[in-house]
């Protein structure tokens, strides 16, 4: 729980360091909103917060996500705590924030977080267009490069390896049994999972690029 917490950031016990009042969409009062739900960052010296389903939404609209309130761009930190609850949510089987209906928006969306995965591991050239007209076959690719190399790269002893390696034979099998419009949503979510869930995300982000860039 202390470490849940730590994700949330500034404030989360203490709702009298935030400059904010109300949450941007739901104008949710700060003292009501619930600890597990709430965001926070330090800019400049001030704390703002947001309930994370409105804060993630925004940020995954862009590769480079900005305050909202102020228009500077978010921290590495924050864009990986961000990530960290996605992660927690996706975890613990909770309910994650809704997705846009629109296709090409959701695939774009989900580029862009792991686009922001890239950017805040040291890859900083990597923009979401390279990547989002990927076919069906494109991506196949890419998961049989990237089962070879979890499966030889990750130590036997780490605990993520055999779920690594259950999603990328899930994606690699997938490609016969989804249409295009799925696979290539399940796809991108499924990096999204390889590239928030795991303790080393740097490894993880290496063996993903690798993969990409050799499909």
């Amino acid at each position: 729980m202390r470490n849940r917490l730590a994700l949330a950031g500034p404030g989360v016990l203490r709702r009298s360091l935030v400059v904010n009042d109300e949450d941007l969409v739901t104008c949710e009062s700060k003292d009501r909103e619930h600890p597990m739900t709430y965001f926070a960052f330090e800019e400049n010296g001030k704390v703002w917060w947001f309930s994370f389903e409105t804060i993630w939404r925004w940020a995954r609209q862009s590769h480079e996500p900005v305050n909202p309130y102020t228009k500077v761009p978010l921290s590495q930190d924050t864009r990986k705590r961000l990530r960290g609850i996605w992660g927690y949510i996706q975890h613990h089987y909770m309910a994650a924030p809704d997705e846009d209906t629109e296709f090409q928006q959701r695939l774009r969306c989900r580029w862009n977080i792991v686009s922001q995965a890239f950017a805040d591991n040291g890859f900083t050239d990597v923009h979401p267009s390279l990547f989002v007209d990927m076919t069906p076959d494109d991506l196949h690719t890419m998961f049989v490069f990237l089962e070879r190399d979890v499966d030889v790269v990750m130590p036997s002893n780490d605990v993520f390896k055999a779920r690594a390696l259950r999603l990328c034979r899930r994606a690699v099998q997938a490609n016969t049994s989804m249409n295009t419009v799925l696979f290539r949503l399940w796809s991108v979510y499924a990096l999204m999972l390889l590239l928030t869930m795991h303790k080393d995300p740097y490894s993880m982000t290496f063996m993903v690029m690798s993969a990409l860039y050799r499909c």
